[in-house]
């Protein structure tokens, strides 16, 4: 019902664009072409200027390139296509797939990039359609950030959306289908080989063999398969592959003084769950989206410009309740081995339970088989009811700038007022269930509680809203040979969500421009700004930076040159930045905690609430400060056929808010946390190169190959950590987030070598079990021997490299993508077989034995973690997560214009995309991108197909 609401307000949507479409058309005239040189202009703070003028290190994309890309969330489709730009995508989960995005890598605690969608913050950026984007920007050093202040101290990305062109309506619709599978899901052994595992894992405990050979026999027939299943829990519950569709139409154009560009979209995805179809409700992850933007502007003189932009979208979200978790689906179905029960039992045998009473029919003739050792997977998914969650969101802006030429030539004046409005409505409807063992009389052994009918919802809302106010004064004079310009401007914002305190920006800044004879310029640029977080005295901070660019291609000595070096300019920067975006808010402020419990007072004992100071009030909490600096050089050759950049860095942080671990136990913080303090000191590293080159060959024929690469090391300063017994244990001089792992030394293969070997004193060992180096030399292994190794899993390398052509209407595209120094800790079910009593998995099973001593995995053992040698956070489960992915192909078809014209048509073009296609690694078990453990909903590959229709 929720998806048919959310299709028939899509076609009345649509109606209502037709509408407008035919209104505009009767104001026909000609059509302004579209410059073919978007891809050099970039949007920068307030505005937007040809790359080639810009002093500053900044990347763009066209909009274009993302079109047909067939995701739902913006930052999996700019994965590889932009120097500087890293992103990780942890899940496939429909509607809960959006990739971490870090620009130049971690540079301190709060490392997220602040967003902004024509000009304005926006928190959901993602839900942007493709085909409104007409570029992306990604603003990278000093001088290009300092606008922002505090906010912008980890970069920024810049998306523009489109706007109307004078001339005649002009429709476009783009229909995408797209098929979706899962990728790298683990594939789990069968029951008899489980069960003859497990047995091996016993005897090898000392214990004896769980199972007998008539009960192994019997998981191997399927001759009583309710007593001695054999279930593949991931291949039944798991749909091979599932769908996803994608709709879009827009109408641009203008006549007069007016120019609209709007945009209507539809974004519709199922999940990935085999669920019952008798139920009347659905439990499967699903989501779709309704997206609407109209772009205005209208020349009200013909020095006076006002934009109106409406956008926003409606999203619904459904999945399995459980817990509201996808997670705890997956941990269980991961856990579940083969031989635990049956996913269900048919009612059609008449079953009773033990008190002789008759098991009632339920949906399907299925009753929820279990014990009390496994959660039933298919269960949790059919019958512990759903949540759905209902997000609507809208936003407003209007602009006017007002040329101020009467006044003094090239000075003009800009303000825009915004705001964005959020509701988040949710409810869970949960249900209960009984489940049952079948017992060797054939009753079924009754336990837990069941609601036949699904509860009544409760109900959960949420509200957002964001207000945005700035105001620029511009000035841009030419005086023969020299340029000057300038900038002042005002910026305010407001956050304010139902259920915490109001989040506020104040900003100042601005910048001048000085450029001599289109041979030296120099930028100067401030930011001065305020944030909520901090008390009066440390509320402001002040962003200084300055750069210089010194054209070299303009120079006299350089004409020699021109016919192979179209463009050179070399460019730096250096400028501090401060950043809040790791602090939490009020820390200058006590916290206090209401308890239960209470102190009596007085002759009738009276029972007085009691507070808990959870944590003390730290008046100098304030920013961390970033110094950072950076050198670059932009390249063009063979009249820009080629183009290439190049940029140099350095980011050094201090004052990076921490929480001090030198301090005595004798100041009593066993109950209360110790404030945070602006202490740390961090410093990254690093560089990023582009290179692109476009030609053709005859007049039908075109081709561009491309290539990016950005390289980004971190290491910490000081984060005032806990004493130490040996230097190498600190987190001091290695990247921010390195853990702590033993360094494995092979596997034991007999008990002479254990007993020549260092004396493992943190839990017992046998031939088969991993052999650890013993660091500090004491003749002993426990943790005094772990120390800071590898890499963390955001790497450090980034890359992507694309070709591509174009040939009488049909055109390839291929993107590569990749990532190199980064690290995954492989842990619990996708690392140890039996984990936590779980299941086995086939990548297991080339484990130690005596007849097999040289292999990947040591020993079977049913220890728990916590007692298992073999389960430590050790180099022996810390893998290598580089990778390179076949990350999208598209293939198209542009039909002759002289057919499509007779159909009344502009133009007509079909495709065929691709996204995840291949994955080249060293992993065998889980996704380089995924978590190390596994428990995710997986990461999904595409297939698509489409067309787009202009006229």
């Amino acid at each position: 019902m929720r998806k048919k609401t959310l299709k028939i307000k899509f076609f009345l949507l649509f109606c209502s664009l037709a509408g407008y479409s035919t209104i505009i058309s009767a104001q026909d005239k000609t059509v302004k072409e579209k410059n073919e040189k978007d891809s050099t202009i970039i949007s920068i703070p307030y505005g937007s200027k040809l790359k080639t003028e810009f002093s500053g290190a900044s990347d763009v994309i066209s909009g274009k390139v993302l079109e047909n890309v067939p995701v739902q969330h913006l930052s999996n489709a700019l994965s590889g296509r932009i120097s500087g730009l890293t992103t990780i995508q942890r899940s496939g989960e429909p509607g809960n797939d959006e990739a971490s995005i870090y620009i130049r890598g971690i540079r301190s605690n709060g490392n997220g990039a602040l967003v902004l969608i024509d000009g304005q913050e926006r928190n959901y950026y993602g839900m942007v359609q493709t085909q409104e984007i007409e570029r992306v920007t990604i603003l990278k050093d000093a001088s290009a950030i300092a606008l922002y202040g505090m906010r912008g101290a980890n970069g920024v990305i810049l998306i523009e959306t489109k706007s109307g062109r004078l001339g005649k309506p002009r429709v476009s619709l783009n229909i995408q289908g797209i098929y979706q599978q899962n990728m790298r899901v683990p594939k789990a052994v069968n029951a008899a080989e489980y069960a003859q595992s497990y047995n091996e894992a016993n005897i090898n405990d000392g214990l004896n063999p769980f199972y007998t050979e008539t009960e192994i026999n019997k998981f191997a027939n399927h001759s009583d398969p309710e007593r001695y299943p054999d279930v593949d829990w991931i291949g039944n519950l798991l749909k091979k592959g599932t769908f996803m569709q994608r709709y879009n139409a827009t109408v641009e154009g203008g006549s007069g003084r007016t120019r609209y560009f709007v945009s209507l979209g539809y974004t519709g995805q199922a999940g990935m769950f085999n669920t019952e179809k008798e139920q009347n409700y659905s439990t499967n992850t699903e989501f779709s989206r309704i997206n609407f933007r109209s772009n205005v502007d209208f020349d009200i003189t013909s020095t006076t410009l006002l934009s109106v932009k409406l956008d926003g979208w409606m999203q619904s979200e459904n999945s399995p309740y459980y817990d509201q978790a996808q997670q705890y689906i997956f941990q269980n179905l991961l856990k579940t081995p083969a031989t635990a029960f049956p996913m269900y039992y048919k009612d059609t045998h008449n079953y009773v339970d033990q008190s002789g009473n008759p098991i009632k029919s339920q949906p399907g003739d299925r009753i929820v088989a279990g014990n009390d050792k496994y959660i039933n997977p298919w269960a949790i998914l059919n019958r512990g009811g759903y949540t759905a969650i209902d997000k609507r969101y809208g936003a407003f802006s209007v602009s006017l700038k007002q040329d101020l030429d009467f006044l003094l030539k090239g000075l003009s004046l800009y303000g825009q007022i915004s705001m964005d409005v959020y509701n988040l409505q949710k409810q869970n409807r949960t249900r209960s269930f009984n489940y049952y063992t079948l017992q060797n009389n054939g009753v079924l052994q009754k336990y837990g509680t069941s609601e036949e009918m699904i509860s009544n919802a409760a109900m959960k809302y949420g509200d957002a809203r964001n207000t945005t106010l700035n105001f620029k004064l511009s000035y841009n004079r030419i005086f023969g040979r020299h340029n000057v310009s300038g900038m002042m401007f005002y910026d305010q914002y407001e956050y304010n969500q139902s259920i915490v305190l109001p989040y506020r920006y104040q900003t100042v800044g601005g910048w001048f421009a000085y450029k001599y004879d289109n041979r030296y310029q120099i930028d100067a640029t401030f930011g001065y700004q305020g944030s909520y977080k901090f008390n009066n005295e440390n509320r402001w901070g002040l962003s200084p930076t300055v750069s210089l660019a010194w054209y070299v291609s303009n120079e006299k000595f350089f004409d020699v040159l021109k016919p192979a070096i179209s463009n050179l300019k070399i460019r730096g920067s250096i400028g501090k930045i401060n950043n809040d975006r790791a602090v939490s808010a009020y820390m200058y402020m006590s916290r206090l905690q209401n308890l239960n419990e209470g102190i009596y007072f007085g002759n009738d004992m009276v029972q007085y609430t009691s507070l808990l100071e959870t944590q003390q009030a730290n008046p100098s909490a304030t920013y961390e400060e970033s110094t950072q600096m950076n050198l670059g050089a932009d390249l063009g050759m063979f009249s820009n056929r080629l183009n290439a950049t190049f940029d140099i860095w350095k980011d050094r942080r201090t004052g990076v808010y921490t929480i001090p671990s030198t301090f005595s136990s004798m100041l009593g913080y066993t109950t209360i946390y110790m404030p945070g303090k602006n202490i740390g000191k961090m410093e990254t590293k690093g560089w990023e190169a582009s290179l692109n080159w476009k030609d053709n060959i005859g007049k039908d024929f075109a081709y561009f190959l491309s290539g990016n690469i950005s390289y980004s090391k971190n290491k910490v300063i000081d984060m005032d950590e806990a004493l130490q017994p040996y230097d190498y244990m600190y987190s001091k001089g290695h990247p921010y987030g390195t853990s702590l792992v033993y360094i494995a030394d092979g596997i034991f293969q007999s008990y002479e070598e254990i007993a020549a070997a260092p004396v493992h004193t943190l839990n017992s060992v046998v031939p088969g079990d991993i052999r650890y180096k013993d660091i500090n030399g004491d003749g002993k292994i426990d943790e005094k021997d772990r120390v800071r190794y590898g890499y963390t899993d955001v790497p450090q390398v980034f890359y992507g490299f694309s070709l591509g052509g174009s040939y009488k209407g049909f055109s390839l595209s291929v993107l590569f993508q990749g990532a190199a120094k980064v690290s995954k800790m492989l842990s619990s079910y996708t690392a140890f077989a039996f984990y936590n009593n779980g299941n086995m998995y086939e990548h297991q099973r080339n484990r130690w034995t005596p007849e097999n001593p040289s292999v990947n995995n040591p020993r079977f053992t049913t220890k728990a973690a916590g007692s298992s040698n073999n389960s430590l956070s050790s180099t022996y489960w810390q893998r290598d997560a580089s990778y390179l992915r076949l990350k999208n192909v598209e293939l198209s078809y542009n039909l002759p214009t002289k057919v499509v014209r007779s159909i009344g048509l502009e133009e007509l073009r079909i495709f065929l995309n691709g996204q995840n296609l291949l994955t080249f690694d060293k992993l065998d078990v889980i996704d380089p991108e995924a978590y190390g453990n596994g428990v995710a909903y997986p990461l999904q590959r595409s297939f698509s197909a489409g067309i787009n229709i202009k006229f």
